[in-house]
């Protein structure tokens, strides 16, 4: 067992019923950390981090069952990332998009 004297805390900011859990896909574009996480009121969405706070980037699918954000990529100054944006009437399965999100001018 290894001890180096780490423990782990959640950042300053992420406290209470919103905090982002279960974090993924986690990647670095335009100096913050994005990461799909659930929060139990978006469900799996796009969060981002700047070393203080997290926050909540994009609810793409509103409601408990979330977008189920995932494959966060960066490439040629964007970051893409899949995501199901809501059910589509007649359609059995999710269909996810690609989106992409660039960096402010």
């Amino acid at each position: 067992e290894v001890d180096a004297g780490l423990e782990a805390r959640p950042p300053v900011g992420v406290q209470g019923p919103v905090a982002p859990g279960r974090p993924a896909n986690l990647t670095v574009f335009d100096g913050l950390l994005y990461f799909s996480a659930e929060d139990g009121v978006h469900g799996r969405e796009l969060w981002s981090f700047d070393g203080t706070t997290a926050r909540l980037v994009l609810d793409i699918n509103p409601g408990p069952y979330g977008s189920e954000v995932s494959e966060l990529t960066v490439y040629d100054g964007a970051l893409y990332f899949s995501a199901d944006d809501g059910y589509i009437p007649g359609l059995s399965s999710l269909e996810p998009q690609v989106f992409a999100l660039a960096p402010a001018p």
